[in-house]
């Protein structure tokens, strides 16, 4: 999938997740994603990829759709951590997806997102 239709798949399931959450729920998902079963698994399929380094083009389409995922966030939640950690999480798909590393954890992650959940 590309950048564009990614991003754009994105931030339709956003709109729809967070659309009226509230500062417990917020709260409760950085709790969550701050446990070790999740925190320890987003860091291996990170350093999975850790190597690659995407042209210039590509990195510029994955920074602008990531700040725009990061606002986007921010708009609705109020949470600059939150914020940082969907527009990590989305940096973390595209690049599993350029590599085709056939992640079954980020396929997971990624498909969380487009089912309108917040991964935890």
């Amino acid at each position: 999938m590309k950048i564009e239709e990614l991003k754009n798949r994105f931030i339709l399931a956003l709109d729809i997740t967070l659309h009226n959450i509230d500062m417990e729920a917020v709260n409760e998902i950085l709790d969550n994603r701050d446990e070790d079963l999740f925190s320890e698994a987003w860091t291996m399929a990170h350093e999975q990829t850790k190597d690659y380094k995407p042209d210039s083009k590509l990195e510029e389409e994955m920074n602008e759709a990531r700040e725009l995922i990061f606002k986007q966030v921010f708009r609705m939640t109020g949470s600059t951590d939150l914020s940082a950690y969907i527009s990590d999480d989305f940096e973390l798909i595209v690049i599993h997806n350029m590599c085709d590393t056939n992640n079954k954890w980020v396929h997971k992650l990624s498909e969380a997102y487009l089912n309108y959940e917040i991964p935890q």
